[in-house]
């Protein structure tokens, strides 16, 4: 979801009227993190075990590294 978003905000300048979606939520704190993952306060995803349990980095078939319980695959 974090780099789902990140991609949503570049800028296609044949695609001037792009306007990017807004992720909602809270910026977790810089000093205060938030147990289990740090996206936990923005993800579309969320659920029980995100509060809790900080994802392990991991590959996908892809070849692609992601941390995250949910990884969205590149089809959705």
């Amino acid at each position: 979801p974090y780099t789902k978003a990140l991609f949503s905000a570049s800028f296609d300048i044949k695609q001037r009227t792009k306007v990017p979606k807004a992720l909602v939520g809270e910026i977790p704190s810089l000093t205060q993190k938030p147990s289990g993952c740090y996206f936990q306060t923005r993800c579309p995803n969320v659920q029980n075990q995100c509060k809790t349990i900080a994802p392990e980095e991991k590959k996908l078939s892809d070849g692609r590294m992601v941390s995250c319980h949910f990884p969205i695959h590149r089809s959705e």
